[in-house]
């Protein structure tokens, strides 16, 4: 992103600095649901399969949850416009990510093909 004075930009880097922290603890959750939903796929039952969409239903959650809480911290810091352009941002690149992602888990009888790099930042 870029920024018009520099103290937008240390501010928006502040706050990123923070919500990256938040938002791949939960991108490292994503891929351990994606990974027992894996280890379960031959074997799944109803009570797995129920348990595996709460989780990933409240990581989803979660996830849209971040984004509110940081627009309102990012907002007052670099305005509305910034924070919105970078919210919409990162939620196509998690959607990307999360395609891929799972394209790899369909495609391949269910064996996850996650690169190292979107293991380590799932998005």
């Amino acid at each position: 992103m870029q920024f018009n004075d520099s103290a937008s930009a240390h501010a928006f880097w502040k706050i990123y600095e923070s919500y990256g922290t938040e938002r791949k603890k939960l991108g490292k959750d994503y891929i351990a649901i994606l990974q027992d939903y894996v280890d379960h796929y031959e074997n799944m039952d109803d009570k797995k399969a129920d348990d595996l969409v709460t989780k990933t239903s409240a990581n989803n959650i979660a996830m849209e949850n971040l984004y509110v809480r940081y627009y309102k911290k990012l907002k007052p810091a670099v305005g509305a416009v910034k924070a919105s352009q970078f919210i919409q941002l990162e939620a196509c690149l998690r959607g990307a990510v999360k395609l891929y992602i799972l394209d790899g888990v369909y495609s391949s009888g269910a064996t996850i093909c996650i690169p190292a790099k979107a293991a380590d930042d799932p998005g």
